[in-house]
This record gives C-alpha cells, sequence and structure tokens, in this order.
C-alpha cells in the first residue's frame, strides 16, 4: 500500500513537470541567409536593453496563450542568427544592435490568429569608448494565420530583423556625404578655387602678393578716436565627402578683411597708417595658419569634428584678439615708429617661418 502511494506521487510530479514544459514556447532562431554582401558595417555586438528583459511576449499555442522565451538570451541568440545570415567584414565599421523594445503579442484562436512583433532597434557606434546613436527603426510587422503555421515566431522575427538591417544600409548608401561610418578624418586646407577669385566682392582674402589700399576702406566711420579700423575676421566653410571608409573633409579657412566694415577718416589717409592697418590682417593670417596647424594636430572625431573644430577656433580667435590689442597698446595705434618696426619685422619673420598648409585640391560639387 505505502508503495502505490509512492508511486501515485512520483507519477504526480512526473505528469506536472511536462505541464510547465509545456507552458512556455522556446525560440528556435536558425541562420537564414539574408544576400546583404558588401556591407559597409558589420554588427559587432547585441545589446538587449530593454526594461524588462525576460518578457518576450506571449504565443498561442492551440487555444492557450503561452510565454515565449529565447533559448539563451537576446544578445546571444540575435547574435548568432545575425552573424551566421549575412557576410561579417570585420575591415568594416563596427556597429552595436540595440534591442529598445521586442515583444511578441499573438491573439485570436487556434484557426484564424494574428502575430504581431513589436519593436524597437538601434544602431549605435563607438568611439573613443563614447557611444553614438546613429539611426532607429520601429514597427509592428503582423501575420496572420489560418491554422496551424510551424515557427511563425520565427518567421516574423527573420523577415523583420533582416528589413531592420536592409534599411539601415539602404539609408547608409543614400547618405553618403555624412560621416555615419567613417573610421578617420582626413583634413584637406584648400584655396578658394578660380572662379570665386574672380568674383567681386566685399571680402578680401589674405594674399602674399596682395596689399590693402585706402579704396578698400569702404565702410563709413563710426563716433571713435581712432584714424582708421580693420575689421579683419576667420572666415570658415567645410565640406566633408566620403572616401571609402574615411572621411575626407575639405576646409576653406581663411584671413579675411571685410571692406564695408571698415574704414578710415577723410583726409587722415597715410602710408605709415596704412602700413599700420596691413599688419591687423597678416596678424589675422598669422593666427589663421596657427589654427590649420592645430586642427592638423588633433584626432579628430568623425562625429564630433564640428564640435572640436569650433572649440579650437573659439580658443584661437580668443588668442588673436588679445594679440591684436596687444599690437595696438604696444604701437600706439602705429603711431609709436620703432615699435610698429619691430612688430613689422617680427609678424613678417612668423609668416615666413609658419606654413600656410594649403593646397588647391578641392572636392567635386555633390548634387542633391
Amino acid at each position: 500500500m505505502n508503495f502505490l502511494n509512492n508511486l501515485f506521487v512520483i507519477l504526480l510530479v512526473f505528469f506536472n513537470f511536462s505541464a510547465n514544459g509545456q507552458n512556455k514556447y522556446v525560440l528556435d532562431l536558425k541562420s537564414e541567409k539574408w544576400n546583404l554582401y558588401k556591407a559597409s558595417f558589420y554588427i559587432s555586438d547585441v545589446l538587449d536593453e530593454r526594461s524588462d528583459k525576460s518578457n518576450i511576449g506571449k504565443v498561442l499555442s492551440g487555444n492557450k496563450l503561452i510565454v515565449a522565451e529565447f533559448k539563451n538570451s537576446a544578445e546571444n541568440d540575435l547574435k548568432n542568427l545575425i552573424d551566421a545570415s549575412f557576410e561579417k567584414d570585420t575591415n568594416a565599421t563596427s556597429i552595436i544592435l540595440s534591442l529598445d523594445r521586442f515583444v511578441l503579442k499573438e491573439t485570436g484562436s487556434a484557426s484564424n490568429h494574428k502575430l504581431i512583433l513589436d519593436f524597437s532597434i538601434k544602431f549605435y557606434r563607438y568611439i573613443n569608448n563614447k557611444r553614438y546613436l546613429i539611426y532607429e527603426s520601429n514597427g509592428k510587422p503582423e501575420m496572420n494565420i489560418q491554422g496551424n503555421y510551424a515557427n511563425a515566431s520565427e518567421k516574423i522575427i527573420y523577415s523583420s530583423l533582416k528589413n531592420v538591417i536592409i534599411g539601415f544600409q539602404n539609408w547608409i548608401n543614400t547618405n553618403t556625404d555624412f560621416p555615419l561610418l567613417a573610421k578617420n578624418v582626413r583634413v584637406v586646407f584648400v584655396n578658394e578655387n578660380d572662379e570665386r577669385k574672380n568674383i567681386k566682392r566685399d571680402t578680401i582674402i589674405w594674399n602674399e602678393s596682395y596689399k590693402l589700399k585706402w579704396s578698400d576702406f569702404k565702410g563709413s566711420s563710426t563716433l571713435s578716436s581712432f584714424m582708421a579700423q580693420s575689421n579683419c575676421i576667420f572666415s570658415y566653410r567645410a565640406e566633408p565627402k566620403m572616401k571609402n571608409s574615411d572621411l575626407e573633409l575639405f576646409i576653406l579657412l581663411n584671413a579675411s578683411f571685410d571692406s564695408n566694415h571698415s574704414w578710415v577718416i577723410a583726409g587722415h589717409q597715410k602710408d605709415t597708417l596704412l602700413a599700420h592697418e596691413q599688419l591687423h590682417f597678416d596678424i589675422c593670417e598669422l593666427n589663421i595658419r596657427h589654427l590649420r596647424k592645430r586642427i592638423l594636430d588633433l584626432n579628430l572625431n568623425p562625429m564630433e569634428f564640428d564640435l572640436q573644430i569650433n572649440f579650437l577656433f573659439s580658443e584661437v580667435w580668443k588668442e588673436y584678439l588679445d594679440q591684436q590689442q596687444s599690437y595696438d597698446d604696444e604701437t600706439g595705434h602705429g603711431i609709436i615708429s620703432d615699435k610698429q618696426l619691430f612688430w613689422q619685422v617680427k609678424i613678417k619673420e612668423e609668416l615666413k617661418n609658419t606654413p600656410a598648409y594649403l593646397t588647391n585640391q578641392l572636392p567635386e560639387k555633390t548634387e542633391h
């Protein structure tokens, strides 16, 4: 009698264990060729950043909803699926795929039901241990199913993940001038081309062979104790262009003289005063060369090069203003002749010993 009771208990426990096993659906994700060749990126890692990592939703088993789960983990199973489904080129740019939301939902009955995958997937880059979001895809693809359909959950995951990754590749292909996947930044400082030089304008770009004339001072004098004023500025324009896996950054960075905001009081157009104003322009050119050198020396981040350059621009601009102020203070705005001569020799020598870092190479214009 005791033996039969014990046997009954053992069988009951075994029966309950089997029933619990049927309360879960374990996803069986296998490889599927996606025909993604020569992609400009590869998925180096998958991150599960859902608020509830244990919940992947519920699917129908007969007319009963049961919990769905990954065989190992979302990171592991999806990474293995991606690795096996399209060719990986580790020479391309490394991308992190992150799951923000990834939940299966199924409604209806065994004979007529609907399966939905509600997902939000993000693509990131890491550069110098900093993460950058570069693409995001959200969706709720549906499958309407009549009767039994084997591996429906796996099918909707396959097609959704494939479409998201292909969509990312297509987006990259249509945004070729953006530094989304650039591995390196190469700076090219360019001269203005001949076409622009031939255009008559009121902004004069510094040139060693051109010296300012009083006719270049076209502005109206203000209430000031000075006889003349030169408005010398830094002019900047950058054009990024992708070449293979590098970002080539073509930069126009010039010392410019703004004629419309530079002036001289009538009757004071003296050669000594003009020489003083010319040196203000020369000092501007010298600081532009310093800025170009510091940009070249900087390890530019493909995702933040504009911020890095703007920071340096502000830094050198402040140094430039301080130098201009020192020049005026020491020379008495050109009145103290020996100090004026000292500055002229000093700046001429520094310009001689400081390369311009310029090239005539210009990128082809991109039509949008």
